[in-house]
């Protein structure tokens, strides 16, 4: 939510304008854009709970009277809200950091919007999971405490967990896109869209099991690169048919190629969590015989074995659209809104 300049919240549905997900309707985030004619900047600082310190603001800069450069940057730290009783280290935060610098020119009928913008977020990505000991009975409870190493946190009014934790995040993306305007007269206007936006995201979980037993790790990858062009004609407002008539209507293309991985490391406590003599019918042959030979094997690895399951993830998918929508004004105080949408989506995966 860097620099933004309105939000629209637009009432469903809009799958017309937005496309079909857009059933209950739209929320419409609109980045400031480089004001011509206009020095100015503003700086803003923000302290909050959880040592969290923020900074953000912008400055944008006239080059003449027909163009304009705009900045704007934001950087948060945030130590986190979660006190971890294993390790008593504190958990929950992140080091985020945001730029974005736009270019604006006008000539003629031409109004010319380009954006470059990178975001950059790292941490630990936890959060406070509890277990409700009221939801298992005193017996299994006792049996996970025992397998667990005094198993989870179970108190829900306090910032604490315990937990054996692996935890790490980072998250990248930077992405490009322009908007150029063509009046063509008669107040109608001409607009083509381009985009691009490049993706990845690297994630170490604490524990699965979220319990102080190193029992399970899971890390996920994803990577997306994803392009959309659309070309708009938008007509003047109540101009057209005396008053009674105007419109919108637009051609769109989207791409992506996305990809997904996630693999799952066994920890040094994993084959007597799994394989806990206790729990039938883990406490009969051949069960309770694995323990052993599966501690072994952990041992021989060095208590810890990456990547013990791979999971990889493909999917290509191409889309294309034709919209068009048109505002009939009845009278001064009833008009009737018609449209439609054609989608036709090729997914590989």
């Amino acid at each position: 939510l860097l620099d933004i300049e309105s939000v629209e919240v637009l009432r469903g549905p809009q799958g017309t304008l937005f496309g079909r997900n857009a059933s209950v309707g739209a929320l419409s985030l609109h980045s400031a854009a480089p004001k011509l004619k206009d020095m100015s900047a503003r700086v803003t600082g923000e302290l909050g709970t959880g040592d969290r310190y923020k900074l953000d603001g912008y400055v944008n800069v006239p080059v003449g009277d027909n163009a304009a450069f705009r900045f704007a940057g934001m950087q948060q730290w945030f130590g986190g809200l979660w006190h971890n009783k294993l390790d008593g280290k504190q958990y929950g935060g992140t080091d985020d950091t945001v730029l974005r610098g736009s270019f604006r020119a006008q000539a003629g009928p031409i109004d010319w919007v380009f954006r470059a913008d990178y975001s950059r977020m790292k941490g630990d990505g936890i959060t406070d999971i509890e277990l409700d000991k009221d939801s298992i009975s005193p017996v299994a409870l006792a049996r996970m405490q025992a397998m667990l190493a005094g198993g989870p946190d179970t108190d829900f009014h306090d910032r604490n967990f315990n937990q054996f934790v692996t935890a790490d995040l980072h998250d990248k993306q930077w992405g490009v896109n322009s908007t150029l305007s063509w009046d063509v007269g008669g107040g109608s206007t001409v607009r083509l869209i381009d985009s691009y936006r490049d993706w990845k995201n690297r994630q170490l979980d604490g524990d699965v099991v979220f319990s102080p037993a190193p029992v399970i790790s899971r890390s996920g990858n994803f990577a997306s690169k994803s392009q959309n062009h659309e070309l708009q004609f938008i007509s003047p407002t109540k101009a057209w048919m005396d008053g009674h008539f105007d419109m919108v209507a637009g051609l769109y293309y989207f791409s992506e190629k996305y990809n997904l991985g996630e693999n799952f490391h066994l920890n040094s406590q994993y084959c007597n969590v799994a394989f806990f003599p206790g729990l039938p019918p883990l406490n009969v042959p051949p069960f309770s015989a694995l323990v052993g030979p599966c501690n072994t094997f952990l041992t021989a690895n060095g208590g810890h074995v990456e990547n013990a399951t791979d999971q990889d993830v493909f999917q290509k998918v191409n889309s294309y659209a034709a919209y068009a929508q048109a505002n009939v004004y009845l009278t001064d105080k009833l008009f009737a809104t018609v449209g439609g949408r054609q989608t036709r989506d090729k997914k590989e995966g």
